[in-house]
């Protein structure tokens, strides 16, 4: 009987300790950022004003964002129009302090020339957007442009 009562006294320490750092270890995940629940951010919509582009045209860029929580230092970043020495010339960043509920950012960008000099053909060109905060990324998307010159 002695032995059973020392045996269930050893499981219930381990048990303890094992709960322990099982709590400790989400402690640290949280209040470090890599995870955080609710950080659940969403793109509605991420759009240009036209679909197609002719050289130096100024092209507006619109993205619609749905934040779960309010989301402070949230970097939102638009690269593309990738030149075929594999230059991108599409380079816009914002950080902002989302809200909970929608959220928009608009960027503009004066698109370069259209030509074989500067590398940039005809054609569909992807557009990329990341959102990241604290170095983690949150979601991102994809939207086709098309330029002529």
């Amino acid at each position: 009987m002695y032995k059973l009562a020392f045996d269930q006294k050893k499981m219930i320490i381990v048990v303890a300790i094992i709960v322990l750092f099982l709590v400790l270890g989400g402690i640290a995940l949280v209040t470090t950022g890599a995870f955080t629940p609710g950080l659940a951010v969403s793109i509605s919509s991420f759009q240009t004003d036209k679909d197609l582009y002719h050289s130096n045209e100024i092209m507006k860029i619109q993205v619609n964002l749905s934040s779960k929580s309010n989301l402070d230092d949230t970097d939102v970043a638009v690269h593309g129009i990738k030149d075929r020495y594999g230059d991108l010339h599409l380079n816009k960043n914002s950080t902002l302090n989302l809200i909970s509920g929608s959220n928009t950012v608009i960027f503009e960008y004066e698109l370069p020339t259209c030509s074989r000099c500067t590398g940039i053909d005809p054609g569909d060109y992807p557009l990329n957007l990341t959102i990241t905060r604290n170095g983690v990324q949150l979601t991102s998307g994809e939207h086709i442009v098309r330029l002529e010159q």
